[in-house]
């Protein structure tokens, strides 16, 4: 949905509400809220934290690692070349920051102790 739809008539957003009749939140795959291309490159945002909160759902997208395998391409890190760059770390903490931007209320992840020191870091 972009802002000029009208909202309330939207069938994802319908959707939301009547998700709302019987959940207090959802758990939607990160690429609902940051999609990505073919070529795993990153998208703009979609409208789906904000619509989810205007139905009064909490919004949990799930999982977030760490390895570059998982990782939208902008934020994975090292040599694509190299035989071990997909299990290799990329910049899962900036990933994890930029959907905390987007007003997420929790995330699923596979590294708690850097999702909980990201989320830290976001509200100073």
């Amino acid at each position: 949905m972009n802002d000029t739809t009208d909202v309330a008539r939207h069938p994802e957003f319908v959707a939301l509400k009547k998700t709302k009749s019987y959940a207090d939140g959802v758990g939607p795959a990160t690429t609902l809220i940051i999609p990505v291309d073919a070529s795993n490159h990153a998208g703009a945002p979609t409208t789906l934290v904000r619509d989810a909160h205007r139905v009064g759902l909490k919004v949990h997208p799930w999982t977030v690692r760490p390895e570059n395998d998982f990782l939208p391409a902008e934020y994975q890190q090292g040599n694509p070349g190299s035989p071990s760059f997909e299990r290799a770390a990329g910049d899962a903490s900036r990933f994890l920051a930029d959907l905390y931007r987007l007003d997420v209320d929790g995330i699923f992840s596979d590294d708690s102790a850097l999702a909980v020191s990201t989320r830290h870091r976001q509200r100073r």
